[in-house]
């Protein structure tokens, strides 16, 4: 089963979304809720490797 987790940032004024980061991963449904936390936890901190983005 391939999951995927999206994390957007949006601007309260504006209401446009800033930054948006995602990951997905195929997960075994058999797999302990441990290693799916592991998993959880391995695909944010990659994810928020990139934010804040760079200024242009």
């Amino acid at each position: 089963m391939t999951s995927t987790l999206v994390v957007a940032r949006a601007d309260s004024e504006t209401k446009s979304v800033i930054w948006r980061g995602v990951a997905s991963k195929d997960l075994d449904q058999n797999a302990s809720p441990e290693k799916w936390d592991k998993n959880l936890n391995k695909a944010v901190a990659k994810m928020l490797e990139k934010y804040p983005p760079k200024q242009k």
